[in-house]
């Protein structure tokens, strides 16, 4: 497995750029193609992946919310990414169907100040695995607790993922990466109309 670092590129939206030419930008610079080489695809599950130019070596992941688009970038792991507006009002009913037990008391423990950064990491992880919100959220518990975390292991059946927490301004984000080894984070933001800059917030 690479050691290269997951990239995670937060692009700001809203700015006249489409999502897709934007995610399209990143892909192309990390592989080293030109546009007309680029293929992009949808497992029947819904996750995206290169299709072409064959043989590259890369995962991917995005998300997108309010103002900020997400993604995810590396080699070999599967990677899931998930964003968030921080400060966001929520409603603790909409969210408990997708609680485990073990999270239903977290909740309790909690209160609320702890439910977006839970989001962001249970969305990420069921990403990463691979299937989205298709797999069944109650059976990938994530911790719940306030604090932000570097590395959260998140394991089910034998099968580990670990996860990176970022703040960026009032946006939480989540990346989780396949296996129980820790990955290094390299985050940057791409300013509307420049090239990215390069954050060393979270390697």
């Amino acid at each position: 497995m690479s050691d290269r670092p997951v990239e995670l590129h937060l692009l700001r939206t809203g700015s006249g750029h489409s999502k897709n030419s934007l995610v399209r930008s990143v892909l192309r610079e990390h592989i080293g193609c030109a546009d007309n080489e680029l293929t992009l695809l949808r497992t029947t599950a819904g996750r995206p992946y290169v299709g072409r130019p064959t043989g590259a070596r890369i995962e991917f992941s995005l998300s997108h919310c309010t103002g900020l688009l997400a993604v995810a970038v590396g080699e070999s792991r599967r990677l899931g990414v998930d964003a968030e507006i921080l400060h966001r009002r929520v409603n603790p009913e909409a969210f408990s169907r997708f609680m485990s037990e073990k999270e239903r008391a977290d909740l309790q423990r909690y209160g609320l100040d702890g439910i977006v950064g839970w989001w962001v990491r249970k969305e990420a992880v069921l990403k990463a695995v691979g299937v989205g919100l298709r797999a069944d959220p109650r059976h990938w518990p994530v911790p719940l607790g306030t604090a932000r975390s570097r590395h959260t292991t998140v394991s089910r059946t034998g099968v580990v993922h670990r996860v990176h927490d970022v703040d960026v301004e009032h946006y939480r984000v989540a990346v989780a990466c396949a296996g129980d080894r820790n990955f290094f984070l390299d985050t940057r933001i791409h300013p509307a109309t420049t090239r990215p800059c390069r954050l060393n917030l979270d390697t």
